[in-house]
């Protein structure tokens, strides 16, 4: 339920930002999902999970900006749960993999 960056993501988005500094050109998007497995319909209904993903997708946006990269080459949107990898996903491995962002190419 958080939207902070894991230790192990650093060294791809370090990558990330390293190619997009090599090339000026290139404009992504930060796609946020998040899991809805086991959530109530109540966190469904309130926007919590879209915000969830919203913010993930920020939360990428911000650290790439920290980086160097022009806000102007990023775009951010967050999907809630509705596109899910495991809809039935169990144990906490399987879901794991609805909570990511995805970088998406806009323009070269």
């Amino acid at each position: 339920g958080q939207a902070t960056l894991l230790n192990r993501s650093y060294p791809t988005l370090r990558s990330l930002g390293q190619v997009m500094a090599q090339h000026p050109q290139l404009k992504i998007r930060i796609e946020g999902h998040v899991n809805g497995v086991g959530h109530t319909p109540e966190e469904w209904d309130t926007g919590f999970l879209q915000s969830l993903s919203e913010d993930r997708a920020k939360r990428v946006y911000r650290y790439l900006i920290e980086l160097g990269i022009e806000a102007e080459r990023l775009e951010t949107i967050g999907y809630g749960a509705t596109r899910m990898l495991q809809l039935y996903a169990t144990p906490d491995e399987k879901e794991a993999i609805n909570r990511r962002v995805e970088i998406v190419i806009v323009d070269l």
